[in-house]
């Protein structure tokens, strides 16, 4: 009998996932889920894909600035929103472009190779999602997928994130919980929420945000769907995390919204930084003119200024992650 219950468990969580991501595709104003429909001919890449066979996880990636020669033994990770994939890095004029366009404007700045990772329907990094991915995607991430980068690059220093919208949210959430490993991270447009979707406030919240009744349930139904109990929320949001810090060591925070971001994102992010603001964390801040697709030119001079400094300083004394 649990066996049967727990199928028809797992197949509702499908079944509400698959409704999520119908509806939203089929509203024009969230049309920013598609693949990109370009990719920017300025930027070279490899693209690729590589199977954790033990966990039937397919890996797809797109790497950029693997050929530029460089000093450098770091490695940066990009992780995309929800209903993306790794070629939004590199799309026409996207966030690659921007990059890319601070290091031809700033020759102190070295190119750092980036990955560009996706991971299919596992939209975040939390431990033993949803099915059908029952795997510890943070474990996963930290242990298997990062060395196997490390390798394939021959880069064994430091370990930086970028991250756009939940992509941001798992660059937060994986920085957070892990500062040791992970020192410095840009959020662009993070999917940050302050309040617990088991929470009675969270309908008010979501008014006061200027949510729409449709986009606060399908929040909640998202976000009860990946963390099944307040406690599992707890454990993984960024509000919470920053809250209830203990950890010494605070990791660098590059933060970004925009003038038109979605509903909700930039006040959420506002309230965000001013909490980091309270718990003193280094941090910087900036909005950027645009939509959800837009990034300040600031925000990856900076980021990329801390990686600068962080080597000159030598601080990338271990390695840090199993080398396999």
């Amino acid at each position: 009998m649990k066996v049967i219950s727990k199928k028809k468990n797992n197949l509702k969580h499908l079944y509400i996932l698959c409704i999520f991501v119908l509806i939203l595709f089929n509203c024009n104003y969230f049309r920013f889920g598609l693949k990109p429909a370009n990719l920017e001919k300025s930027i070279e890449f490899e693209k690729g894909q590589y199977v954790i066979k033990d966990k039937r996880l397919k890996v797809k990636y797109v790497i950029t600035g693997k050929e530029e020669n460089n000093s450098h033994d770091d490695i940066i990770f990009y992780f995309h929103g929800f209903g993306r994939s790794e070629l939004e890095w590199v799309e026409e004029n996207g966030f690659g472009k921007v990059y890319y366009d601070v290091i031809k404007s700033n020759p102190e700045f070295y190119s750092i190779p980036v990955v560009s990772i996706s991971l299919g329907g596992t939209f975040l990094f939390v431990e033993d999602a949803p099915a059908p991915f029952s795997a510890d995607i943070e474990t996963l991430f930290i242990e298997e997928i990062v060395p196997y980068f490390q390798n394939k690059l021959n880069k064994k220093g430091n370990v930086y994130l970028i991250g756009h919208s939940m992509g941001g949210f798992n660059a937060l959430m994986l920085s957070l919980r892990n500062p040791s490993l992970f020192r410095c991270i840009t959020a662009i447009s993070p999917f940050v929420a302050p309040i617990s979707p088991y929470s009675d406030d969270f309908q008010k919240k979501g008014e006061e945000l200027k949510m729409s009744k449709f986009q606060v349930n399908m929040s909640k139904k998202m976000l009860t769907f990946a963390f099944p109990t307040e406690k599992k929320w707890l454990e993984y949001n960024p509000f919470y995390l920053v809250e209830k810090y203990e950890d010494n060591e605070k990791p660098y925070i590059f933060l970004s919204s925009a003038t038109e971001d979605l509903p909700g994102f930039s006040e959420s992010i506002d309230e965000f930084s001013g909490l980091l603001k309270k718990a003193r964390f280094d941090y910087n801040y900036c909005s950027s003119k645009g939509d959800h697709k837009s990034v300040c030119f600031n925000l990856f001079y900076g980021f990329l200024d801390f990686i600068e400094y962080n080597n000159i300083r030598a601080l990338q004394k271990t390695h840090f992650f199993p080398l396999k």
